[in-house]
């Protein structure tokens, strides 16, 4: 990720979609003290917060991309798996697109113990929409994320929340359409072979993946 920090707010558009960022400003409710945004990366959902009232803390293993964060809150450099906190801190915490990126049932304990009594614990995490497109997603993502360690589906993080302690509220579904291309451009840690590979994995995807998330090839960029 250090490799990436400077492009990473160009590489995907669900990074920087405000209906994406207004869900969770939304499902934050109204500001009533501290917020933690774990595995923060640029800070772009921990900035909206903020600027819905917020007093917003991201952390991030990645110390170049705390750089960036850290020009919207403030920025603590620590695995989520081991988080610098005392107990019941936090009003609310965000986990956005980042699941598979650590020890989950270690993260997520470590998340339960920060947040006090009764705070929001807002989850977002890219699934598959349902059997159709989920063995083959979970193909491109696996090779497309070398640092990846796990893939769930909707029923597997739920699962994950449950055994952690959590009471899940509410469960909502939005969709982004992204450009593989762009993805590809922006992803500087891959190789121009890997790169290609990736293309071809989502253009030449079974028919029931490309009917799932609607795969279209216009003037030769790929989208789903």
């Amino acid at each position: 990720f250090a490799t990436r920090a400077g492009t990473y707010n160009s590489s995907a558009n669900w990074i920087t979609d405000n209906k994406l960022l207004d869900a969770h400003v939304t499902l934050a409710g109204n500001a009533v003290g501290n917020g933690i945004e774990l595995c923060c990366g640029t800070g772009i959902c921990g900035k909206a917060l903020t600027e819905a009232g917020w007093n917003m803390t991201g952390v991030d293993i990645t110390p170049e991309m705390l750089e960036f964060a850290r020009k919207y809150i403030k920025g603590v450099h620590a695995s989520a798996e081991k988080l610098p906190f005392e107990n019941k801190l936090f009003d609310l915490a965000i986990l956005r697109q980042a699941m598979f990126l650590f020890d989950t049932p270690v993260g997520l304990m470590e998340i339960r113990r920060v947040l006090k009594n009764g705070a929001a614990f807002i989850v977002s995490q890219t699934v598959p929409f349902s059997e159709a497109d989920e063995p083959w997603l979970r193909e491109i993502h696996f090779s497309k994320q070398a640092q990846l360690l796990s893939f769930y589906n909707t029923q597997d993080i739920e699962k994950l929340l449950s055994n952690c302690g959590f009471n899940i509220i509410e469960k909502h579904t939005l969709s982004v359409r992204e450009s593989i291309n762009r993805w590809m451009e922006y992803a500087p840690e891959l190789s121009d072979e890997k790169r290609k590979e990736i293309c071809n994995m989502v253009a030449n995807a079974p028919e029931e993946y490309k009917k799932a998330r609607n795969v279209e090839v216009i003037n030769g960029e790929i989208f789903e």
